[in-house]
């Protein structure tokens, strides 16, 4: 297909295809920032393709505007989503040393975006859209 088929076309492709393998298996863990600035560069760089721009205030707009949320928000999502899966579950507790580092995230994740250990995956994912719509409202 190339980036000659429609950019809506293209953005549902890489988020049934692609999106899933850069997230494989890294939900279970905290990335670094580092790691983070290099899965958004791969994220990034599928935007900057289609959209012929390597600015990365373009690429924002871009993902903004085209209902994608940027690589850092979308590991949030899928973060949380599987740490709440083990809290409800009992899997993890606060009291477990081996589980604080999880737990600390669960708890960072919940204050940063106001989220309930029962909120559905769908109320997360617009708790995070609009964390990120109101971060990107306020840039100049």
């Amino acid at each position: 297909m190339g980036t000659t088929a429609p950019v809506n076309v293209l953005l549902k492709l890489i988020d049934y295809q692609s999106v899933p393998h850069l997230l494989y298996g890294i939900s279970a863990t905290t990335l670094s920032s580092k790691d983070i600035k290099s899965f958004s560069y791969a994220y990034n760089s599928v935007f900057a393709k289609i959209f012929h721009s390597y600015d990365n205030t373009v690429i924002l707009n871009c993902q903004y505007f085209s209902g994608s949320l940027p690589f850092n928000y979308l590991y949030d999502y899928h973060r949380y989503n599987f740490l709440n899966k083990l809290y409800n579950t009992n899997s993890i507790n606060d009291k477990s040393e081996i589980d604080v580092f999880d737990i600390d995230d669960f708890h960072a994740l919940q204050l940063k975006y106001q989220l309930r250990a029962n909120d559905s995956k769908n109320q997360v994912n617009n708790k995070i859209w609009k964390y990120f719509e109101s971060t990107f409202l306020q840039i100049p």
